[in-house]
């Protein structure tokens, strides 16, 4: 400090010649090289005269020097030297000047405050005089500390970005993000992630490099963080699909995640993406994978749910569609089953042939006749008799008008009785009058 070199002087501080040296935290403050005097020739370096020598020159300080002929800070005579810090890489000093000397182009910090990190997003590969000489990471490239000597490349799977966590930020990044969910990416040094293809995910909860291919009963559109199971009624049978496919008529499938749709079961059927079959209708009947139930035919029925539709018994019909067969009325028959009609006895035979509700064959009697179940054929009715049974009758039903008789329930034969003493009846033999009996009621009791 206030140092001086008088006379021919070179150097107030310092004069160095045919030397290498390595001075560090020197300070000159107020020196002078005054010319007037006689130390060394002429005035020229007021803090430091280099003469054929090479100087490092680390945190220099100077203020205030001066040169009566030469510059004021430093003198290069034949010589080379340099400025720098003590900084490591990754950190500067603030150098707030420049010291002059006698070589513009050699830019001499000097000054220099205490040694400050880079920020982060920012590197330095060595000591810097300023933080301006502190480089942004590159794209693709991150800081995620302070006083860094170099930025990171984010690896294949990450994304640059910086503190907000910001998407496709270009420089001065701080972090390396996992992509998120949706998201890859299969290259290094990116600022941005690509979307999953359609039919493949990422959740984003590790490093994803590519995307997961989605497995069959599933599937996913662009950018999807999870494949998706198919929904009951569709399916996929492919590995990677972007969509799940509708069962097809006469199908279903009633789980999610399907990888095959399966057949309907006769007696159901199925339109388009079902994720069930309905039973068919009664009147109704359905072979497995049908898209529709068919109407039963006439003569036939069926029940909810049937894969055939029976035949009608004897004795019964039915129109197309039936759910159930329709007794024939009394009168008329249906001869075989699977009858879509019932036909009069009348236009079968003749008028004495009838039958019964629901019977197959015209093996009755109408009034005025009677069934002789040995030739299986209608009779008229005996003179003397009435034949009006409910239900048709036979030859144990005919009944006997008043005075005639007949012997037995088996005889077709009614006589007359003549005695006044025939009561007629149903059934067995003729009733005679209270104190008659025997053949014709002509035994008289004896009293």
């Amino acid at each position: 400090t206030s140092c001086t070199a008088d006379g021919d002087a070179y150097g107030g501080g310092m004069y160095l010649s045919s030397s290498t040296a390595l001075i560090t935290g020197a300070s000159f403050t107020s020196c002078t090289a005054d010319g007037s005097g006689a130390a060394f020739y002429a005035g020229y370096g007021g803090a430091i005269y280099l003469d054929a020598s090479t100087a490092t020159l680390v945190d220099l300080a100077l203020q205030g020097n001066y040169a009566t002929t030469g510059t004021h800070d430093i003198h290069n005579n034949g010589g080379t030297f340099n400025c720098s810090t003590s900084c490591e890489a990754g950190q500067y000093h603030d150098c707030q000047d420049i010291a002059v000397t006698s070589d513009p182009n050699n830019l001499c910090y000097v000054n220099c405050g205490s040694c400050t990190n880079c920020s982060k997003g920012t590197s330095s590969s060595v000591a810097s005089s300023g933080s301006a000489s502190c480089e942004p990471c590159a794209p693709g490239y991150a800081a995620d500390s302070t006083g860094a000597a170099s930025c990171t490349s984010c690896e294949e799977g990450r994304y640059a970005t910086d503190d907000t966590n910001h998407y496709g930020v270009a420089t001065l990044a701080t972090s390396c993000n996992t992509c998120p969910a949706g998201f890859h990416q299969p290259t290094a040094a990116s600022v941005y992630c690509t979307p999953c293809d359609a039919g493949t995910s990422s959740d984003g909860a590790t490093v994803t490099v590519a995307c997961t291919t989605c497995a069959a009963g599933t599937a996913s559109s662009t950018g999807s963080a999870t494949c998706t199971e198919c929904a009951a009624g569709y399916h996929q049978p492919a590995n990677g699909s972007d969509t799940c496919i509708a069962c097809g008529v006469g199908t279903y499938s009633n789980a999610t995640g399907a990888t095959a749709c399966d057949d309907c079961e006769a007696g159901t059927y199925s339109g388009t993406g079902a994720a069930a079959c309905t039973p068919c209708d009664a009147g109704k009947s359905s072979d497995a994978a049908s898209v529709a139930c068919a109407l039963c035919p006439a003569g036939t029925a069926s029940s909810v749910g049937a894969s055939t539709c029976d035949d009608c018994e004897a004795g019964a019909y039915s129109a197309t569609g039936a759910a159930l067969c329709t007794p024939c009325e009394a009168g008329k028959v249906a001869a075989q089953p699977g009858g879509s009609e019932c036909v009069a006895c009348v236009a079968l035979h003749d008028k004495a042939y009838t039958s019964l509700d629901g019977e197959a064959s015209c093996g009755r009697a109408t009034q005025g006749f009677y069934w002789d179940t040995i030739v299986q054929a209608p009779r008229e009715c005996p003179d003397g008799a009435t034949c009006d049974s409910p239900g048709g009758t036979v030859l144990a039903t005919i009944a006997i008008k008043p005075d005639y008789y007949r012997l037995a329930l088996s005889s077709t034969q009614v006589y007359k009785c003549g005695t006044g003493n025939c009561l007629g009846g149903l059934g067995n033999t003729t009733t005679c009058r209270e104190g008659s009996g025997g053949v014709l009621c002509a035994v008289c009791d004896d009293k």
